[in-house]
């Protein structure tokens, strides 16, 4: 006789077991608790901070991955150095990031951050440094110096050095 389980033929499996394995499974589903689960109905829910967070500055520090990988084909041939980007040579993986979208979205991040906003952004690869007049936490400020800030943001182009 067959025994069919989620599909799938089981040789020489009784079929109590695995009813009862599914059984215990759907028992394990219910029991775990979940995080995002709704307040109960009538029931209001209290915000996670009570003062208004939002006339408070963020300090924000964005880490940008800019190893090798980022923009040429990966892995490397093991006689020579990485191929030059975008992949000039045969790789089975395409290049992580060969248009620099990582740093358009830290420019996006000033565009949106608030004046009183401090933002540093610190690019790594085989050591850690900041990048441009945003090595350190800097104030947004105004729109002059968001775009400024804005314009010290550009991916390495000296992958291989």
């Amino acid at each position: 006789m067959k025994d069919l389980f989620f599909g799938r033929r089981m040789r020489n499996a009784p079929v109590p077991f695995y009813r009862l394995l599914a059984l215990l499974g759907v028992i394990l589903a219910l029991l775990i608790p979940r995080p995002l689960s709704a307040a109960p109905v009538g029931q209001a829910t209290q915000p996670a901070v009570t003062r208004d967070s939002a006339d408070q500055a963020l300090d924000v520090v964005v880490l940008l991955d800019d190893s090798g990988s980022m923009a040429t084909c990966w892995p490397w041939p093991q006689d020579g150095p990485p191929f030059n980007p975008p992949c000039g040579g045969a790789s089975p993986n395409l290049p992580s990031d060969p248009a620099g979208l990582r740093y358009s979205a830290a420019r996006l991040l000033l565009e949106l951050a608030d004046a009183d906003d401090r933002v540093a952004v610190v690019r790594f690869d085989s050591a850690a440094q900041g990048v441009g007049a945003l090595g350190e936490l800097t104030p947004v400020g105004s729109d002059e110096n968001r775009r400024a800030l804005s314009a010290t943001l550009q991916a390495p182009d000296d992958y291989f050095q």
